[in-house]
This record gives structure tokens, sequence and C-alpha cells, in this order.
């Protein structure tokens, strides 16, 4: 029996507030898929951003890295060049002093040679001088050929002087 307070089963009525009913939780389910996309999405860009610090502060690391090792290297090129810019240099200044202690003593003999020579050249003179006294103490002609004195020259075998007749002798 119904009462008359009992509505009369409708099943539009029902069909309504299952509907109505449907669409509520279908459109709860939405708003929580979006929230749930948005919350996602959020946390993949700041999982992403993690990521990328990360890999910058890595990266900067290794480039750190790198910088130093590539300026200690060549610090230790800069020096093992230095070192060897400095033997190379010592090796030079021995050999320019050795050249120039030869070079001053080839000067200095250089100059005994000249003076050698000037000696050589007045005992020539001399020599001369005094094979022209000789042939005069011989009574040899004024006009007789006075006789060839030359310097013996190196490897050169010196000549004897001819004998000549002394004066008491003519």
């Amino acid at each position: 029996m119904a009462g008359p307070e009992q509505e009369p089963f409708a099943p539009d009525a029902l069909t309504a507030s299952v509907t109505a009913r449907v669409r509520e939780v279908m459109a709860e389910a939405e708003a929580a898929a979006e929230r749930l996309r948005r919350e996602v999405e959020e946390a993949t860009v700041r999982r992403a951003a993690e990521v990328r610090t990360a890999a910058e502060e890595e990266a900067e690391r290794i480039r750190r890295t790198a910088e130093q090792q590539a300026e200690a290297y060549l610090a230790e090129a800069r020096r093992r060049a230095d070192a060897h810019v400095a033997q190379r240099v010592e090796r030079l200044a021995d050999l320019t002093d050795g050249l120039l202690a030869r070079a001053e003593a080839l000067s200095v003999q250089l100059d005994a040679a000249g003076e050698a020579r000037r000696a050589v050249e007045e005992l020539v003179v001399a020599v001369r001088d005094a094979a022209r006294a000789a042939l005069e103490d011989t009574g040899a002609p004024p006009d007789a050929p006075a006789p060839m004195v030359r310097p013996v020259r190196r490897g050169e075998r010196p000549r004897a002087v001819p004998d000549l007749p002394l004066k008491e002798e003519l």
C-alpha cells in the first residue's frame, strides 16, 4: 500500500536522478583528472628543471676541472720549454764565450804576426844593405847588381848566398 506521503515510482525521475549523479561524478572525476594532470605537469616541469640544473652544475664542474687540467698541462709545458730554452741559452753563451776567447787569441796572434812580419821586413832590408856593403868591400863595380834577397816562404828551403870574392882576393 502506498501512502499518501509516498510518491509513486517514476522511472524517468530515477533515470534523471542517476544521470545527474553520473554527470556529477563525471565532472568531479574530470576535475580530479585535470588537477592530477596539472600536478603531474608541474612535477614534471619541476623535475626537468632540477635535472637541468643538476646537469648544468655537473657540466660547469667538468668544465672547471678541464680548465684546471689544461692550465696545469700548459704550466708544465711552459716550465719544460723554459728549461729547454735556458739550457740552449746557456750553451749558446758558452759557445759565444769560447768564440770570443778564440777571436781575442787570434787577434793577439795576428798582432804578434804583424810585428814579426815588420821585424822580418826590417831584417830583409838590413840583410840587403849588408849585402851591398859586402859587395862594396869586395871591390865589385858600383853598377853590379845587388844580390836579390827575398823572404823565404813557408815550406821553402833557404838558398845559400853564393860565395863572393873578398876584396883581398881580387
